[in-house]
């Protein structure tokens, strides 16, 4: 578990399992921690701009028929992840500024004289779920910042020296594979995808010979092999093509 990981799960359990006498405390620690990850501000961003808090609020309210016939005001979770994450912080913001009084918002929505049993019932709604999700944006996170590492490494392997093909072999190929590109397109396929994808593969069997980058000739050649082979009106041209690859080392 990397550090801020760490910081994020304890304090999320710290507030979760707080009492009502400790909570300034432990919400205002997590909302140190929430304004010092970019993570979670960019998230909470784009929330917002698909949403307002005043709005999400408002359309969380309703109201039940107890057993004795009274009212009782109750709060929906939002419908999505990032919307319910932004939904907690912005309500533990309220909380933690006096905007709005945690003791009454208790009583209001869950019901309960123990302050202390409300806030549980309050937790397990709203602050279970926040740890959750917070652990998942976090794990996301760090899994684009290992492929941000590694992306380098990815760059390198397919781009080695450019092999040397001669203008007449290029040329040959190329022809190639503008009479399969053109008989691709009389042909009878299963299904719309199915052309969508031999003329894709087709494209990019072209661009991967002109950038005469042989790991990437070999890669784009697999798949449009398996792509283009059962295609009867392309199949001796994809033979001959597949024989001038192999012939110039290129396969």
């Amino acid at each position: 578990m990397n550090n801020e990981m760490q910081i994020f799960v304890e304090r999320a359990n710290s507030l979760i399992e707080s009492k009502i006498i400790l909570t300034d405390k432990t919400i205002s620690g997590m909302l140190k921690f929430i304004a010092s990850n970019q993570v979670f501000l960019t998230k909470i961003s784009e929330s917002l701009e698909e949403i307002s808090y005043a709005k999400e609020f408002a359309r969380s309210k309703t109201t039940i028929t107890r057993a004795d016939g009274s009212l009782q005001e109750k709060l929906k979770t939002p419908p999505t992840e990032s919307r319910l994450f932004t939904f907690v912080v912005c309500l533990l913001t309220e909380f933690d500024t006096g905007k709005r009084d945690l003791i009454e918002f208790l009583r209001r929505y869950y019901a309960s004289d123990d302050s202390n049993a409300a806030y549980s019932e309050f937790s397990a709604q709203f602050l279970k779920p926040f740890k959750h999700i917070g652990e998942k944006i976090l794990s996301t996170a760090v899994t684009d910042e290992a492929y941000d590492k590694i992306a380098p490494d990815a760059e390198t392997y397919f781009n080695p020296e450019r092999v040397y093909i001669t203008r007449a072999v290029m040329e040959q190929m190329l022809e190639l594979i503008d009479i399969i590109v053109e008989k691709n397109e009389s042909e009878i396929f299963f299904s719309q995808q199915e052309k969508s994808d031999a003329r894709e593969m087709t494209t990019a069997m072209k661009f991967a010979l002109m950038s005469k980058n042989p790991k990437l000739i070999k890669v784009i050649w697999i798949g449009f092999y398996h792509t283009i082979e059962r295609l009867k009106s392309t199949y001796l041209y994809l033979k001959k093509l597949g024989a001038i690859l192999t012939e110039n080392n290129l396969i």
